[in-house]
């Protein structure tokens, strides 16, 4: 999506297409046709610095000053795609992500601990081994048929 044209700016700028499966909010990539792009995590960390390479780069390329009204316009620029990269991939999505990737672990964690001990049991009757029983102390009914009262 472009964000301004050579027919009304200095500066042409548009958010850069890239495969979905790589994109997100902070790899989305903000194209400036001086030459320069950044990601939403660069600009976001520091838009001053970004906006300095920019500048400098068009100066560059194209021999000329940039004036501040200028830099301010791709500044504007800048935080508008910014805004629609916020609107697209909310940062609440991607807490939420990271906690779900916690919750899940946590499950995993439990029940890891709850089969190795189900698992790990040995038959208070015969000594065996066993996986589940009728009783948490016992692996069949024979066994629990055979125990001794309390």
């Amino acid at each position: 999506m472009s964000y301004s044209r050579w027919i009304g700016s200095r500066w042409y700028t548009y958010w850069a297409c890239q495969d979905d499966a790589t994109e997100n909010r902070d790899t989305a990539i903000f194209e400036i046709c001086a030459g320069v792009s950044f990601t939403a995590a660069e600009l976001r960390a520091d838009i001053k610095t970004c906006m300095d390479l920019a500048v400098t780069e068009e100066r560059t390329r194209s021999g000329s000053c940039v004036s501040d009204e200028e830099r301010q316009e791709l500044q504007g620029y800048t935080l508008e795609f910014l805004a629609d990269v916020d609107a697209i991939y909310p940062e609440w999505l991607r807490r939420m992500g990271s906690e779900m990737t916690r919750f899940i672990r946590f499950v995993a964690d439990a029940w890891t601990k709850l089969v190795t001990r189900t698992i790990g049991r040995k038959c208070e009757t015969c000594g065996k081994r066993f996986r589940v029983g009728i009783s948490p102390r016992v692996c069949s009914e024979d066994c629990f048929s055979n125990q001794t009262p309390f």
